[in-house]
């Protein structure tokens, strides 16, 4: 009553194929930024020895490697690729006895090499610039998953959303926030910050007068006014009212 399985894999009989390429060291991904990646992307195969006359077919999936299409006149050992839009990429090679290439089913494929064109982070740098007098400067940065701002008087940070407390003069000017992805992909946006000092408000020297006679009372220091309480003046919203 002895029972004994084994597993047997049927596959065509022909070439071992192997896909290399400059920067894989021992994976099976190449990983670059979109804009800064190359302007080629160079593939090479190695084919054993098996057929007679070997066919090579490199074939392409973007789908994840759900299904592979034929790339065009692609049928030599080595392959450049120059796609650009982000998304991934995977390659292959296939090779079968001469007219055999078009039959799926006499093909034996290559390892797959994926390349991956990441996208840039959408880094957006803000602030509530301009802020007068001892209100604190907010910036904030989103789109990225770490950030290094750099400005004037030497500041730094990595946080995302730095607050400057107290601000002067000094620390009005540019900010960069450099913003790195989870792919590490880095791009940068900056904005302008403007301090102002607080106004300095004067009413005028204190005066005395009698009861049932006016005055005229004088403001600076300002560009716009508003006198309190504005009971009995004559325009509350003016440098000068009569009171």
């Amino acid at each position: 009553n002895d029972l004994a399985l084994d597993d047997i894999t049927f596959r065509p009989c022909g070439s071992s194929v192997n896909i290399a390429t400059a920067g894989l060291n021992g994976n099976s991904e190449l990983n670059y930024c979109y804009g800064a990646s190359p302007a080629f992307y160079q593939l090479s195969a190695t084919v054993s020895a098996g057929y007679t006359s070997p066919a090579l077919q490199w074939q392409l999936s973007t789908n994840g490697g759900a299904s592979y299409t034929d790339i065009p006149q692609a049928n030599t050992v080595n392959y450049t690729s120059n796609v650009s839009a982000t998304g991934s990429y995977l390659y292959r090679l296939a090779v079968a006895e001469g007219g055999n290439i078009s039959n799926a089913a006499c093909r034996i494929n290559s390892n797959v090499v994926t390349l991956n064109i990441n996208a840039l982070p959408a880094v957006k740098a803000s602030s509530n610039s301009p802020v007068c007098g001892s209100a604190s400067l907010n910036l904030t940065a989103t789109g990225g998953a770490s950030y290094v701002w750099t400005g004037p008087s030497g500041f730094s940070a990595t946080e995302a959303n730095p607050v400057i407390v107290n601000p002067t003069q000094a620390n009005a000017g540019k900010y960069v926030v450099k913003a790195t992805s989870d792919k590490g992909c880095v791009k940068s946006d900056s904005l302008v910050a403007g301090i102002f000092p607080p106004a300095v408000a004067s009413a005028g020297s204190d005066v005395t007068i009698c009861e049932g006679t006016a005055t005229t009372l004088t403001g600076s220091g300002g560009v716009s006014y508003q006198w309190l309480p504005v009971t009995d003046l004559s325009a509350p919203l003016s440098a000068q009212t009569d009171a």
